[in-house]
């Protein structure tokens, strides 16, 4: 029991804000997350209400040599935000509060904030950031990750917008962090996930934002797979940044079927000019719709509920004008689990994010952490079941997954498979050592080993794409 420890009541009296114990109403509470499959039993829940209560952590932490982890939105299907006996640093219950400085159009935003949090106070002052696609998803590992959302087209990744930051290494020490101060922390924190610290405010850039926007969720069968991948295909050589599509092959409660969901920033005559390519086609189900922009990052919040069962499985879909079968394939793959497992019919889903990419290859790939910068889909293989089954699905919804998200990537000369390691945020393995990180970072990591042994030398924070500490020129 932590509660053994010699330092644990010197914690108790100078902590601020809620510590939960496994004895403690509220503790199974605590625990839960998006997905079942992450939660783990942790033996102290921290619930930190100012940035002393995270110093005082850490150095508990660090004292008794505990496991730690960091919980903003609870969104980490590979249970990066959960510790099994160990410390958890919760910031959702306190550190969720956004200011909008309108005349800089700024957002500071607090590292436990979650994306509906920033929406309902930049929405007043027709202002928006570019934000994750769910609103329930928490503002501090979407960002650090990356961060694709609707307006990434205008206005590039959530991490292209970030200005500053507040973080708390590992041995206590605050650091603000940005273009002009801590640079080489700030390259990090963008795309290098949690890895060197909490971050406690984020302080974004914020865009005008018209009240209205154009949605739409139109369905398709099976059978025109063939002509859906055209449509797509000639959709992207005629899109502009205004728009974003969503392809979900997924059962909408009548069946499998191939579902685009279409947004639009502008109007409803211009949404269906844009996307006319699809309404051509013949569908099953128009859900076409002006909707308000505050409403929009909440389209698709209820289509995963909290506490199920879930594997994901990340990855690239390759070019549609390289390999126009592909999609052919991977619906046929995603057809033949649909059709095998009962358990997983209701929940599983293939999800495709197709974004006009030009503005985010502006950025250099060595600009800052994240590196994937060019023409990739990407794509997400999800299964999931009711959370009372428990693990018991867990190893065939994954190894369906990766054999779906396999089915559609180019072959080599030697008959294996071209599968890359797609957007980070996306995966439910929890790596245990640092191959998939040196491959996800690429030429990158040996930089971010440097910031990582400056800022963190004894890996405290390793939950997500770990990085080895290691000196190094940076």
């Amino acid at each position: 029991m932590l509660t053994d420890l010699p330092d644990f009541a010197l914690l108790q009296s100078e902590f601020q804000g809620d510590l939960v114990l496994p004895s403690d109403e509220g503790y199974e509470k605590s625990l839960k997350r998006w997905a079942s499959t992450a939660q783990k039993k942790a033996g102290l829940v921290a619930f930190v209400k100012v940035e002393e209560d995270i110093i005082a952590i850490l150095r508990f932490v660090r004292k008794n040599s505990l496991d730690l982890a960091v919980k903003c939105g609870g969104h980490s299907v590979s249970g990066a935000s959960s510790s099994e006996g160990g410390v958890v640093i919760d910031l959702s219950r306190y550190f969720k509060t956004v200011t909008v400085d309108e005349k800089a159009r700024v957002a500071h935003v607090g590292g436990g904030a979650t994306w509906r949090d920033v929406d309902l106070a930049t929405f007043p002052h027709g202002l928006a950031s570019v934000a994750g696609t769910v609103s329930h998803t928490g503002v501090g590992g979407l960002i650090l990750g990356g961060g694709y959302g609707y307006l990434a087209g205008e206005h590039g990744l959530v991490i292209d917008n970030l200005v500053g930051a507040r973080v708390i290494s590992a041995d206590g020490e605050m650091h603000n962090c940005s273009e002009e101060e801590n640079q080489d922390l700030f390259w990090a924190i963008r795309g290098g996930g949690g890895n060197f610290g909490i971050v406690t405010s984020f302080s974004l850039t914020i865009h005008p934002q018209i009240p209205q926007v154009f949605i739409a969720d139109l369905h398709f069968p099976g059978e025109k797979v063939e002509e859906f991948s055209v449509a797509v295909k000639q959709w992207l050589e005629l899109s502009t940044k205004k728009e974003m599509l969503f392809v979900f092959l997924e059962d909408r409660g009548t069946g499998p079927v191939i579902a685009a969901h279409c947004f639009h920033n502008g109007n409803l005559e211009r949404g269906k000019e844009q996307f006319k390519r699809f309404y051509d086609l013949g569908r099953m189900v128009d859900n076409t719709r002006m909707v308000p922009y505050l409403s929009l990052n909440q389209a698709i919040d209820d289509v995963r509920p909290f506490g199920t069962g879930l594997y994901w499985q990340g990855g690239i879909f390759p070019s549609v004008h390289e390999h126009p079968d592909a999609g052919v394939k991977l619906w046929q793959s995603y057809l033949e689990m649909y059709n095998a497992e009962d358990q997983f019919k209701g929940s599983s889903f293939v999800i495709l994010e197709f974004h006009h990419t030009d503005k985010l290859m502006e950025r250099r790939p060595d600009g800052m952490a994240f590196i994937k910068r060019d023409k990739e889909v990407i794509m997400l293989v999800g299964l999931g079941w009711g959370g009372v089954l428990g693990h018991g699905p867990f190893e065939k919804a994954r190894s369906y997954a990766k054999k779906i998200a396999a089915s559609g990537a180019p072959q080599l000369k030697d008959g294996e498979t071209k599968t890359e390691i797609g957007y980070s945020n996306w995966e439910s393995e929890r790596p245990t050592g640092y191959e998939r990180s040196i491959k996800l970072f690429g030429d990158n990591y040996p930089r971010l080993q440097g910031v990582k042994a400056k800022y963190d030398p004894s890996n405290m924070f390793n939950k997500w794409y770990p990085v080895e500490p290691k000196s190094s020129d940076i």
